[in-house]
């Protein structure tokens, strides 16, 4: 609350008064004379009573849980601080500096970093804060992705020149597995018997067309004879 210059003590108190709800105002009329008319000592024993926190400082820290929009890091920072408020040896003792680190992996709301501090073991405090920072440059940096690799298109037309002879473009490649060697050469061999079969039938076109101008030519003697 703004108090303007060259107010007096019962403008302050009468202000304040007002802004108070009706459970502080009742509980300023019970305090004594000297104090309802005194900003001073009114200020401070309002302090005192409304001002002050309700949970003690072991209750703080052993009730801490991550926000929603906290980053793992600003998390780790923030237990820290409620740890030494409530005088909690975590920096020097092993028992108490392993059941903070545990308390710290419980409470993240990022499973998968969950689990992956879960699965090492920390012997400062300082090194479980090493992991998390690099662990949040690698996310800030967008290295990290959910999204499975490209699977990789092996057809010979999309192979780049790197010292490989680049297959003829005419052949049927189908190969995209382990199989794919077989399944390659089996194609190529449908083909060539195609390839065969097709010329064969023209070599036989051309054979019955042959004999067919032969008998006509013997025809064609025979009549003139």
């Amino acid at each position: 609350m703004t108090i303007q210059a060259g107010w007096t003590e019962q403008m302050k108190i009468y202000q304040f008064k007002t802004k108070m709800s009706p459970a502080a105002r009742n509980w300023t009329g019970q305090l004594g004379k000297r104090v309802r008319t005194n900003w001073g000592r009114l200020a401070r024993e309002f302090k005192r009573e409304y001002c002050k926190s309700r949970v003690s400082d072991s209750e703080k820290y052993y009730t801490m849980k991550q926000y929603k929009d906290e980053t793992a890091l600003a998390f780790l920072y923030r237990l820290n601080l409620a740890a030494e408020r409530a005088d909690v040896k975590f920096r020097k003792s092993e028992r108490r500096r392993e059941q903070h680190i545990k308390r710290f992996i419980k409470n993240l709301t990022d499973m998968s970093l969950r689990s992956t501090l879960q699965s090492q073991r920390f012997h400062k405090v300082s090194d479980l804060e090493y992991v998390v920072k690099q662990q949040e440059e690698v996310n800030a940096s967008g290295n990290y992705s959910t999204r499975s690799p490209p699977t990789r298109n092996f057809r010979a037309d999309n192979i780049a020149g790197g010292g490989m002879r680049q297959r003829n473009p005419n052949r049927a490649y189908v190969a995209q597995d382990d199989e794919g060697a077989d399944v390659e050469q089996s194609a190529q061999v449908e083909q060539d018997v195609d390839e065969d079969d097709t010329a064969l039938q023209e070599l036989s076109a051309a054979i019955q067309d042959a004999q067919i101008r032969t008998t006509r030519m013997g025809r064609s003697r025979a009549g003139k004879s």
